[in-house]
């Protein structure tokens, strides 16, 4: 990398950082105790998500010292360690929400496919930061109820098209079936970081059969691979198309330069279908996703609007295929990210969606620079 890169992505880092502490004024949640944590957005997005809540951590620690992580994670320990499998998310009371979706229309009645890994993901970081585990024991079993309601098939992870669900949280309302690109990846990075985290609470043979899944995700990723698409596809039966977000993770996998070359080049051909205001789309056609869970208009939310959280996913190999392209997106992304109120996703036309500093619209990007800054895969934040 270019030292002028290099301090383009260091200033950059930090006026994301910046942003990120003034939306995490505004998106705040009260827990029981007395305890202000961060929300996901402002009014929006109330719950504590794993994802949404820990990747603001991983990028600017200054959210939340060692002791108040550890308050946090009594709370959540309460409201998870008992039940048959983990939430989607925590409301601020303590109530788990097992699936997406309001009360009024949750979608689907099944786990999504990532949520076993995105809890784990959570726990492993704590364990990093030294913060405690209460009930850890309790907690390996309730990862371990999660991970045996997936299913795997030819060593990814699989999505029946007869009964489709949601395979991974961003991606919510797409019908995604077959072999799964993202709900895999997570999984992947999850069931490795939950091997290391439960050695000593959970019997040798499940660790060992956790390791064996993972090995097969790696090696069997090039099911989801499609030649003539020109990358990863986000499904081997439903919705084989392109997935923008997914083949920005995946590429940190990819060892064959020519299969990463392709997938560079889809990136530089579409780049006018699929990167508006430095914010991402998710497909790159224009007629949406092939076939939905619960109906989305085409260049709205997840059926074609563009988020900036997809441009942290797909920064890395961004960087790695035009460096000059790269830094004109995270210059577009720090002027519109406040254009649009920090707002997690807009239309073709510069609407915005409800959900305002959407915290995850920040960290993704940071995260994806600091992947660049310390020449790790992406995927290994994950």
């Amino acid at each position: 990398m270019r030292e002028d890169t290099r301090l383009i992505l260091e200033e950059s880092y930090e006026r994301l950082k910046g942003y990120l502490l003034e939306c995490a004024q505004r998106a705040k949640a009260e827990l029981p105790g007395g305890i202000i944590t961060i929300a996901s957005s402002e009014g929006h997005y109330y719950g504590l998500w794993p994802d949404d809540f820990l990747f603001p951590h991983i990028v600017c620690p200054e959210l939340a010292n060692k002791e108040k992580l550890a308050r946090i994670l009594e709370f959540l320990t309460d409201s998870v360690i008992d039940l048959e499998r983990v939430p989607d998310r925590v409301e601020p009371s303590g109530l788990p929400i097992m699936v997406p979706g309001w009360y009024d229309g949750p979608i689907g009645e099944k786990m999504p496919a990532h949520l076993p890994s995105a809890w784990v993901r959570l726990l492993s970081y704590f364990d990093q930061w030294g913060v405690h585990i209460p009930r850890r024991e309790g907690w390996a079993r309730v990862i371990r109820r999660s991970y045996e309601q997936l299913s795997f098939s030819c060593g990814l992870v699989y999505i029946d098209p007869q009964r489709p669900y949601v395979g991974f949280g961003y991606q919510d309302n797409i019908a995604i079936t077959g072999f799964s690109l993202m709900s895999s990846l997570v999984t992947y990075r999850g069931l490795l970081r939950a091997v290391e985290l439960f050695k000593g609470y959970l019997e040798r043979e499940t660790l060992n059969y956790w390791q064996m899944l993972a090995e097969g995700i790696k090696e069997n990723l090039w099911r989801l691979y499609d030649e003539e698409v020109g990358g990863f596809v986000a499904g081997s039966f439903d919705c084989r198309q392109f997935d923008v977000w997914g083949n920005g993770l995946a590429y940190g996998l990819v060892e064959d330069k020519g299969m990463r070359r392709r997938i560079e080049d889809f990136y530089l051909r579409n780049k006018e279908r699929i990167i508006k205001f430095g914010f991402t789309r998710q497909i790159a056609e224009e007629k949406g996703w092939q076939r939905l869970l619960v109906s989305a208009e085409v260049g709205k939310y997840m059926n074609g609007g563009y988020w900036p959280t997809g441009t942290g996913y797909i920064l890395p190999v961004i960087f790695a295929a035009d460096e000059e392209l790269g830094k004109e997106i995270v210059k577009e992304l720090l002027e519109n990210l406040p254009r649009f109120h920090f707002a997690e996703w807009v239309d073709a036309e510069g609407d915005e969606s409800n959900a305002k500093y959407f915290l995850m619209g920040i960290a993704i990007p940071m995260l994806a620079i600091k992947s660049l800054l310390e020449a790790k895969p992406l995927i290994d934040f994950f």
